[in-house]
């Protein structure tokens, strides 16, 4: 009995002794873990690609909102006549700058395609109205307001569909293709053999982008308003 009193004691003495130890080291090991984690945290922190990568998706998100604010300020100028007459070749050409990284999207290149056309369209409108100057017919004004208006509808189609897209909205096509359908309707009745654009010629001329129309996007070292599709 004694002798196994004593073995009874040595055990709890035992692990009595290895309780004591662990809850006394256990601090300095979660302190130990905590370490090694900052530490490789701060590695990651430091890593000069990581930081490439947050710097490129902050400044994709800042293109983004710029590029939502200013498609905003041109739907309105859209349907205000005397602000559409200032549409010029670098409307589109200066805006691109904004929409490429996005152009890698199906959808958005579409809406982007016929926005760019139509406002193209704008543009040689716009200089065909100033050289007649005075010698601007009833007739000549009657023709160029049904063009400014058929441009004008496909222009503020695709310009609502790039905001709806670019607001992650998932019905985005719906005002492009809306546009495109009224276009439709109408297009015989537009007179489309005075003031194309440059390069452009009356039988080649789509305004509006289909599944294959256009691949791929602008050349890198071409002005976007100046490449014809």
């Amino acid at each position: 009995m004694p002798e196994a009193e004593a073995t009874g004691s040595l055990i709890f003495g035992c692990t009595l002794v290895v309780l004591l130890l662990r809850l006394t080291t256990a601090p300095y090991f979660v302190w130990k873990d905590d370490q090694t984690t900052i530490t490789s945290q701060a590695e990651q922190l430091a890593d000069p690609a990581r930081k490439s990568k947050t710097l490129l998706i902050a400044a994709f998100q800042n293109d983004r909102v710029e590029l939502l604010r200013r498609l905003l300020s041109i739907q309105g100028d859209l349907r205000a006549t005397n602000d559409a007459n200032t549409f010029g070749d670098e409307t589109a050409a200066t805006l691109y700058q904004l929409a490429a990284p996005f152009l890698i999207d199906v959808h958005f290149k579409t809406y982007w395609f016929t926005f760019e056309k139509n406002i193209k369209a704008f543009a040689a409108l716009n200089r065909w109205r100033k050289e007649k100057g005075a010698s601007l017919t009833q007739t000549d004004e009657i023709k160029s307001l049904r063009r400014y208006s058929f441009h004008q509808l496909l222009s503020e189609g695709a310009v609502r569909s790039m905001i709806l897209w670019l607001s992650h909205e998932k019905d985005h096509s719906a005002p492009h293709e809306l546009a495109k359908k009224h276009s439709s309707d109408w297009h015989t009745s537009v007179d489309f053999t005075f003031a194309l654009p440059p390069r452009a010629r009356f039988d080649e001329v789509d305004w509006f982008m289909n599944e294959q129309d256009w691949n791929p996007p602008y050349l890198p070292q071409e002005s976007p308003i100046q490449a014809d599709t």
